[in-house]
């Protein structure tokens, strides 16, 4: 197995990737953006499966913070298994799949279409079914995707659906334009990342927590923890951590926590000191220097780096230090044992 996997090499293409995609794609959301002030939707649902519907928990969060929408991501199952006649009039159905080979995304497109909804592909496969499905497409412009564990199409995915946010909406605009930035910020610190990796390659399990849209990188790399590394990944949002899992809290696993986010830090880091005090625990924290130093161990983010940026910085380092982790552990993270990247589920 090479200690250069084609992983790595793919985190390191996503600031060209990022900026690509936004050039290419500024047409379709500026024409989206005017059908949404022209024919204001009433809902905005997703439509994905593993890392897309990561992509799209993020989405979530920003359509409903900053363009005042209700979302929601659908399960596919309710029409491809139940044959649910559910009613999209006046909804956006926006379909997100890296290989638009997913049929059933392609399935609650074509039936949203049906039933009057907007339809949205997202995909780095053109001319693909899911891509057919849908009315308007945007394309990820990542090249081809050749490592099974997903990187620069899942933050394709969710820059995209977050520029479309900003365009529908106030206030995040200035954030968009920063990501590239802040993603070659991210990769700047891969010194910090290998030493953090060395850290945690013996653990057996791991818990990732944040709050806000952090804690959708935190599903994120839960998957990518689990695929790649073979290691029992649990991602939560601190807000419904406290609600069960709280209980499993001990020194015996690992904690990774993301306080990057003025509108969330307070709690993150209010957990970790319960955590601390209560059950002992050690966590590395990724997060400016004020935040990662409260931390037993951190990855420092450079101090602009918050909100959002902040958020795309933190997924960048954890698919960093999901590559070294599983290279630390003698497994090859370009292909996974028992994982194919096309998985077609109906």
């Amino acid at each position: 197995m090479s200690n250069h996997p084609i992983m790595l090499d793919e985190i390191r293409q996503q600031p060209q990737v990022l900026r690509r995609a936004f050039e290419e794609n500024a047409p379709i959301i500026r024409e989206l953006a005017q059908q949404f002030i022209a024919h204001r939707p009433t809902l905005i649902a997703f439509c994905a499966r593993g890392s897309s519907e990561h992509a799209c928990l993020m989405a979530r969060y920003l359509f409903e913070t900053y363009a005042g929408v209700p979302t929601t991501v659908i399960n596919p199952s309710v029409y491809t298994r139940y044959g649910a006649p559910v009613n999209f009039k006046g909804a956006w159905m926006i379909g997100v799949s890296q290989s638009g080979g997913a049929a059933d995304v392609a399935h609650v497109l074509g039936q949203a279409g049906r039933s009057g909804a907007l339809t949205l592909s997202i995909t780095n496969a053109p001319d693909s079914i899911v891509e057919k499905a849908a009315l308007h497409r945007m394309h990820c412009c990542c090249g081809e995707e050749k490592c099974v564990t997903a990187t620069k199409s899942y933050l394709s995915q969710a820059a995209l659906m977050a520029a479309l946010a900003a365009a529908c909406g106030e206030g995040l605009k200035a954030d968009i334009d920063a990501l590239p930035g802040a993603v070659e910020a991210a990769l700047g610190l891969e010194d910090q990342v290998i030493a953090a990796a060395r850290q945690l390659a013996g653990h057996e399990e791991i818990f990732l927590l944040a709050r806000g849209h952090a804690s959708t990188v935190c599903k994120e790399m839960e998957l990518k923890l689990q695929e790649a590394c073979a290691i029992h990944a649990h991602g939560y949002a601190v807000s419904d951590y406290i609600h069960g899992p709280f209980a499993l809290t001990g020194p015996r696993m690992a904690y990774i926590m993301i306080a990057a986010d003025p509108a969330t830090d307070e709690e993150t880091l209010a957990l970790y000191q319960r955590m601390k005090a209560e059950r002992g625990i050690k966590a590395l924290g990724i997060g400016p220097a004020k935040q990662a130093g409260q931390f037993d161990s951190a990855i420092v983010l450079p101090d602009h780096l918050t909100g959002l940026p902040g958020t795309f910085a933190a997924a960048v380092i954890l698919q960093l230090l999901t590559c070294h982790i599983a290279l630390c552990r003698g497994l090859n993270p370009d292909h996974p044992e028992g994982v194919s990247k096309h998985t077609v589920t109906l």
